[in-house]
């Protein structure tokens, strides 16, 4: 169930305090994302935490809505004090581990594009897998799309970083507007129903804003200063320690 849905059905409480609640999630997901966006590859590491913290607090507000069904009592505060700490556990577990967290990048990318083309089109093709659920076509696209992203994204070092964080911000952007607005379908569209007229105009505009981004950010990088060493990939941090050490053992 979508979280407008169950506003409208009563199920999480006051709207009015929900409606804030949203505004203020939309405001951090917005601001953040720009940062990811236009300036993602210069600040690559702050980028992956804040990442960390967008994706870990979208699953902490689905697992606290589904904790609110087993235990069949929805309370916003229980989906709030959730996706807070999952977010602030995800960007801990960012620094920690920040070559998974690069995967992870790339696999957001990924369902994220899976999941427009399964809103726009998958959900449509008539095939034996799709005939029980018109979803199936796309959860499986959204699972193949986020291993491949999610690896050359991991692989090719500071080559992705511009596309993974224009394409993944930009996508957060457009979602954080359409918070705002409303029908911005999410990320796991419950077809059959149809898709908004919206969808089309939002596919445009993150598709748009991720250019913008990705020319922005290479113009940063081209003419700006060059990455320190504190800023290249963990691959390169190792090669340059290991050149240091085989230089003093002569």
């Amino acid at each position: 169930m979508t979280f407008e849905a169950a506003v409208a059905q009563g199920l999480l409480g006051d709207p009015t305090v929900l409606r804030n609640v949203v505004i203020a999630g939309s405001v951090f997901l917005l601001l953040a994302n720009l940062f990811v966006t236009f300036t993602g590859c210069k600040y690559f590491n702050i980028s992956l935490v804040l990442q960390g913290a967008t994706l870990g607090g979208y699953a902490g507000w689905y697992i606290g809505d589904a904790i609110g069904d087993s235990i069949d009592k929805r309370s916003p505060l229980l989906n709030i004090f959730v996706a807070i700490g999952f977010a602030l556990f995800f960007a801990f577990f960012t620094c920690v581990l920040r070559l998974f967290m690069k995967f992870l990048f790339g696999a957001a990318l990924g369902v994220q594009i899976g999941s427009v083309l399964n809103v726009i089109w998958f959900h449509t093709i008539d095939i034996t897998m799709n005939r029980s659920n018109p979803n199936t076509l796309g959860y499986i696209a959204m699972a193949l799309f986020g291993l491949l992203l999610g690896l050359a994204a991991l692989l090719s070092g500071r080559k992705s970083h511009i596309p993974i964080t224009a394409w993944v911000g930009s996508y957060w952007v457009v979602q954080s507007i359409g918070n705002f607005i409303g029908n911005f379908p999410p990320m796991f569209y419950p077809f059959p129903e149809d898709a908004p007229r919206s969808v089309s105009a939002t596919v445009r505009g993150w598709i748009a804003l991720s250019l913008l981004g990705t020319v922005v950010q290479a113009h940063l990088t081209t003419f700006g200063p060059h990455p320190g060493l504190d800023d290249m990939d963990d691959i390169q941090l190792e090669k340059e320690y290991n050149k240091q050490a085989a230089y003093r053992s002569l």
